[in-house]
């Protein structure tokens, strides 16, 4: 759950007052709150909510919208609408990354999503496999 706390009309507060993971602790969820812009939180909350076996898993991740982004950063600003070309080029510049290419993915995300279409397209070759076989042994069903 990304808890920005922002809407496209402004902050959170003037409009939603629910406790949304106190609602999900009632349902009997297994529920952590992080901080969405720490990587190791983000890592360790997903290993947590693997692990838990026994129910369901809500992981409200408390965020900055539009993170980086000098002026619209934390705003409606930078929800529902392009952040332009100079917020863009000095959000670039405040996280760090280079200002071309346009789109620019980190090597380190570029590798991880790789591997995870690797790893879907195994997965997906296995079933194919398991459906043929499957239906040449039950041609009518």
């Amino acid at each position: 759950y990304d808890d920005n706390r922002i809407t496209i009309d402004g902050s959170t507060d003037k409009s939603f007052s629910e406790d949304v993971c106190a609602r999900f602790e009632a349902y009997g969820w297994h529920v952590q709150r992080i901080d969405g812009e720490d990587l190791e939180a983000v890592t360790g909350a997903l290993k947590s909510a693997r692990a838990e076996a026994g129910r369901p898993s809500l992981i409200a991740a408390r965020t900055t919208i539009g993170h980086g982004a000098p002026t619209k950063g934390g705003t409606a600003g930078a929800h529902g609408s392009a952040l332009g070309a100079d917020e863009v080029a000095a959000a670039k510049k405040a996280l760090g990354w280079p200002e071309s290419p346009a789109f620019h993915i980190p090597g380190e995300a570029l590798e991880q999503y790789r591997r995870a279409r690797d790893e879907g397209a195994r997965a997906q070759g296995e079933w194919n496999d398991r459906l043929a076989a499957y239906e040449a042994a039950y041609p009518v069903e």
